[in-house]
């Protein structure tokens, strides 16, 4: 099986198999909440699980802090599986609406910077170079809640340089930073490099250097509190992401 991002396939192949095993013996749909880059991943792999497990698998993209919202407003919560950030997942836990011993770290990834394709790629080698890069930029755009937000509110301020950028920050609520990339309304996209949207027509930068990222970032994931899975189902699911 090909796909444009074969690490996150593995990995959530490897879940989605692990849940199939929770699941009842007959055919079955799975209902899997996530974020759009992550969806794009699942929708390419889930031909495949399709036809390895009987299972049909259905997607909905979601933007999480709004998805959380929607929740905590009383809105039905009736995905089987939701892969979301992790202070996310901390709240859904929160709340019972996903069972704690199901948790799982998926993906973590570092950050990185896109720009539209055919236009020059910036100079990101080094701590330095990285921040001349923001600092010529006409405008830059990370989201206002992802899972890189927090770090890079951080980062800026580490540099010095957060009160001088932050005219030209664009901060969107939903998932559209590559979007906006590639049309040429933003001139840098900051976002986690191994989830860059392959939708999108940018050109695709390494990740930011350890130097600046200390710690990575990514998705967990955690089965519906609503799931008739049982206790040895649990037992089960944590097993077979404990060995």
């Amino acid at each position: 099986m090909k796909t444009r991002y074969p690490i996150i396939a593995a990995v959530g192949l490897g879940f989605l198999g692990a849940f199939a095993q929770v699941m009842n013996a007959s055919a079955a749909e799975i209902k899997v909440s996530t974020a759009r880059l992550v969806a794009t991943v699942l929708r390419e792999v889930g031909p495949h699980f399709e036809r390895e497990t009987g299972h049909q698998l259905k997607v909905t993209e979601i933007y999480g802090p709004q998805f959380i919202q929607l929740i905590g407003g009383g809105a039905p919560f009736d995905p089987d599986v939701v892969i979301l950030q992790p202070r996310l997942i901390d709240e859904l836990i929160k709340d019972q609406k996903v069972v704690a011993e199901t948790r799982t770290n998926l993906v973590q990834t570092g950050i990185g910077v896109e720009v539209r394709a055919g236009a020059p790629k910036p100079d990101i080698s080094s701590v330095e170079a990285f921040k001349r890069a923001l600092l010529s930029a006409k405008s830059i755009a990370y989201l206002k809640s992802g899972v890189e937000s927090t770090y890079l509110d951080g980062l800026l301020g580490q540099l010095g340089i957060a009160e001088v950028v932050k005219p030209k920050l664009i901060r969107p609520e939903t998932d559209i930073v590559s979007t906006l990339t590639a049309k040429g309304e933003v001139e840098l996209g900051i976002a986690p490099a191994r989830l860059w949207s392959p939708r999108t027509k940018t050109s695709r930068r390494s990740r930011v250097k350890n130097q600046l990222v200390r710690k990575s970032s990514g998705y967990e994931s955690g089965i519906s509190a609503t799931m008739p899975c049982g206790a040895h189902r649990t037992r089960y699911w944590t097993r077979s992401f404990n060995r």
